[in-house]
């Protein structure tokens, strides 16, 4: 397998388990700040998550994917 490859890889799952964990955590944080109770809060937490998640998922994720696959570029490069 050819470093461009093992890079490649390391990509795609760097970007599925950063975006995974940013949107998982941002519902977290959402949950405890809106402290849901009831049916009204529910709906407004599910909102606000599919908000403030796809920003996440849309502005932080990618920083997070760059930081491992620079990681792990170093690494593989030295193969």
């Amino acid at each position: 397998m050819y470093n461009d490859d093992k890079l490649g890889g390391i990509a795609v799952i760097a970007m599925m388990i950063s975006s995974l964990v940013v949107w998982v955590g941002s519902g977290w944080w959402l949950w405890e700040l809106i402290e849901v109770t009831g049916f009204g809060r529910g709906v407004m937490w599910l909102l606000a998550w599919g908000l403030v998640g796809g920003i996440a998922r849309t502005f932080i994720a990618p920083l997070i994917s760059v930081a491992i696959i620079a990681i792990f570029d170093i690494f593989v490069s030295k193969e």
